[in-house]
């Protein structure tokens, strides 16, 4: 934490810095960074990406929609 401590301190950033207290669940663990998450109904993961993407692209813009009508399976 003193590394991370020091570049908030350096940058002088106006907001909070928080540390997990734990692993986060084994879902959400990836060691690749950017990761993004894509959570369907019902809490489901139904994309797991790691790395840069295109998220403005007309194909994930039509997945997206698909998911917002998508029936929930509470």
């Amino acid at each position: 934490m003193p590394t991370i401590r020091a570049f908030v301190e350096k940058t002088e950033l106006p907001l909070p810095i928080y540390k997990m207290a734990d692993l986060p669940p084994a879902t959400f663990r990836t060691p690749g960074i950017p990761a993004t998450f894509i959570i369907g109904s019902g809490g489901v993961v139904r994309v797991k990406h790691e790395g840069q993407a295109d998220w403005s692209a007309a194909n994930v813009q039509n997945y997206l929609d698909l998911l917002l009508v998508e029936p929930t399976t509470d």
